[in-house]
């Protein structure tokens, strides 16, 4: 029984962690786009110039945050200072799930 239940939270969190590095939907994106028009074009299909499609919360901290709930419009100089931030939240994340807690 303990070594079920050891299996599979090791199981949930390997797959949270190996989902950050997975690809983001582009699906999930689409419905975002489809619920939040554009701001630069008012369109909810097709491409958003000088605007950028963004989680609120990292996807790296697990697959339950790729939603379109949990996503944003930002223009491209904001999303540079964000992503930049992110790759922090990320590594310590990744980091703390490898039992480094520095």
């Amino acid at each position: 029984m303990t070594r079920t239940l050891l299996a599979l939270s090791l199981a949930v969190v390997l797959g949270s962690a190996a989902y950050a590095a997975s690809e983001r939907s582009a699906g999930v994106a689409r419905a975002f786009q489809r619920l939040h028009p554009c701001p630069s074009t008012g369109l909810r299909s097709g491409p958003c110039p000088r605007m950028i499609r963004d989680h609120r919360i990292p996807i790296c901290l697990g697959k339950e945050f790729d939603v379109p709930e949990n996503m944003t419009w930002q223009t491209y100089a904001d999303s540079l200072k964000k992503d930049k931030i992110e790759r922090e939240i990320c590594r310590f994340y990744k980091g703390f799930l490898n039992g480094k807690r520095d």
